[in-house]
């Protein structure tokens, strides 16, 4: 990588790096940067090293030369499951004497970053288990039935209110149709306004149509009314607390030479002034994040173990699951931050959070996530 490269990399908003080793406090961990580089191209500027042909390396593959040409354009869409793919890298990785971690590391950063804004959303479907069925759901197929209940009662009115109606329409009517036998050669508009009368008589069902409008009209009004009935009770299961707190300190104790061997290599000297220059390293186990830079939309991720990311903004909003696995610096400067539970919600710069009220984020069954500042301003505390 040529210098220019890697300046480029040191200002990208968002950098990642992994070890696939073991880690201590003595090991530093080496960075992969997030963004820089996608799969596709990072075979083909391998291979164009080389000098080999895509036709000799599908000869010695076996891969299929299109999918060649995919995944070297970076088009995730149109290649197998990944699986396969993953399959296609490490027989790239090995002719192209390429190392196959760091391959498959770039493949799953490409295929994290083609998801649009939709980062894997680890938080719900850990905490939602697979057995349990959405409530949503449940709502639809109660919804479901009463609509088919409905119907059949609407058809069955319908059945039995026609035979009872048409008999008595004829009844009332025979009288008119048969006295007119010698009216009808003398007076020929009579015989016109008959049919008028009977047809009158069959018209009479009309009122269960009605009906049937009204009952729909019902219908729709309850489930109006259910639907605001879940809207107010989630709107009542939810809780907002201002923060007054101090969120966290430079750390300038004992701890602060372990920590500080921690900070990767890579992000030495990156940090831009008058910006929050943020370091999180999942240092001994996966960590959930949830953050927001400034007005970027939110951004929902696991950072894997032995991994690292770089976030700078003028301001940005973190939430943290399985918060005592991570590491986390500012400007270069390690963080002593304290936590009752195993989350933990941060505001940078640490003057803006009484702007903010906790939680920061709100998430939604439906895997959807917003900030809490913006949930309030439209539903209200």
């Amino acid at each position: 990588m040529t210098k220019k490269n890697k300046n480029k990399n040191m200002n990208n908003e968002h950098r990642v790096n992994e070890d696939h080793g073991s880690m201590n406090h003595e090991e530093k961990l080496s960075p992969v940067v997030v963004d820089t580089i996608k799969i596709g191209t990072y075979l083909k500027e391998a291979r164009d090293k080389k000098g080999i042909s895509l036709k000799v390396i599908a000869q010695q593959t076996k891969i299929n030369i299109t999918n060649l040409e995919y995944l070297e354009n970076n088009q995730i869409k149109e290649l197998p499951n990944l699986a396969y793919v993953r399959g296609y890298v490490k027989s790239l990785s090995k002719i192209l004497n390429l190392d196959e971690n760091k391959s498959l590391d770039i493949l799953e950063n490409t295929y994290g970053h083609q998801a649009a804004n939709q980062p894997i959303y680890v938080i719900e479907e850990k905490k939602i288990p697979t057995n349990d069925i959405p409530k949503d759901l449940i709502i639809k197929i109660v919804l479901g039935v009463a609509g088919i209940a409905l119907m059949t009662f609407i058809v069955v009115y319908q059945m039995k209110s026609e035979p009872t109606t048409a008999p008595q329409a004829i009844e009332e009517t025979a009288p008119d149709v048969i006295e007119p036998q010698t009216v009808t050669a003398q007076t020929p508009l009579e015989p016109e306004t008959t049919p008028v009368a009977i047809m009158e008589e069959t018209v009479k069902p009309a009122p269960p149509v009605v009906e049937e409008k009204k009952k729909v009209e019902v219908k729709k009004e309850v489930v109006k009314e259910e639907k605001e009935d879940a809207k107010e009770k989630d709107k009542k299961k939810r809780q907002f607390w201002p923060l007054t707190r101090e969120l966290y300190d430079i750390e300038n104790g004992d701890k602060r030479e372990s920590m500080m061997a921690l900070l990767p290599s890579e992000f030495k000297g990156s940090s831009v002034p008058g910006k929050q220059n943020i370091i999180i390293v999942a240092a001994r186990s996966d960590v959930w994040l949830t953050y927001k830079s400034d007005n970027d939309p939110i951004k929902k991720f696991v950072l894997k173990k032995s991994r690292s990311v770089l976030i700078r903004a003028d301001e940005v909003r973190v939430f943290l699951g399985n918060f005592a696995g991570a590491t986390l610096f500012l400007n270069e400067e390690p963080l002593r931050i304290s936590s009752s539970s195993s989350v933990k919600s941060l505001v940078f710069p640490q003057k803006n959070r009484s702007k903010y009220k906790m939680p920061l984020f709100v998430f939604h069954e439906n895997g959807k996530v917003e900030a809490s500042d913006e949930y309030i301003a439209r539903e209200g505390e």
